[in-house]
């Protein structure tokens, strides 16, 4: 996201939050499924929940994270 979302610091492990892709008030039941869980700077936290940064896109890096085994940040292609 750094590279996409123009972050200064280029790693970030203080204000981190965790942000539902698919807001609570949609569906409850997703509320701690990991696919639908990602860990995101305070920053790219606001900007998600504005949707500047695509569910869509959030989705997809949560699921690829779920498969791998990995929550580490991911590198998102211009």
């Amino acid at each position: 996201m750094k590279k996409l979302f123009e972050t200064v610091r280029q790693f970030n492990s203080q204000e981190l939050e965790v942000h539902h892709i698919v807001p609570l008030a949609e569906d409850y039941d997703l509320r701690l499924e990991n696919e639908n869980l990602i860990t995101l700077c305070v920053r790219h936290h606001k900007m998600a929940d504005d949707g500047i940064i695509p569910a869509s896109l959030l989705l997809e890096i949560a699921k690829e994270n779920e498969e791998n085994g990995c929550q580490a940040s991911v590198e998102i292609p211009p």
